[in-house]
């Protein structure tokens, strides 16, 4: 079955406002419910960039991992609409 031939039921999920000890059950109770995809980052431009030209891409990096571990597929939104306070 092709992509375009099943139904997606997502979720967005926020890794950057949960402890990382988390991040694992969380990513595997998304895909024990059912889930197929999770839209990340919309929010994420100060985990993205925390300081003006300093870039950290290891949370999102850990997270595309785990979905991928678990058979989700992730959407990755603009995180333009939550400017960082620098």
């Amino acid at each position: 079955m092709s992509i375009f031939e099943q139904f997606h039921y997502g979720v967005c999920y926020y890794p950057e406002h949960w402890a990382s000890g988390r991040h694992e059950s969380d990513i595997q109770r998304i895909a024990d419910c059912g889930f197929s995809v999770v839209r990340l980052a919309e929010s994420a431009w100060a985990t993205f960039e925390p300081k003006e030209g300093q870039y950290e891409f290891g949370l999102f990096d850990r997270i595309l991992n785990l979905c991928d571990r678990h058979g989700l597929k992730v959407i990755m939104g603009t995180p333009t609409y939550a400017a960082p306070a620098w």
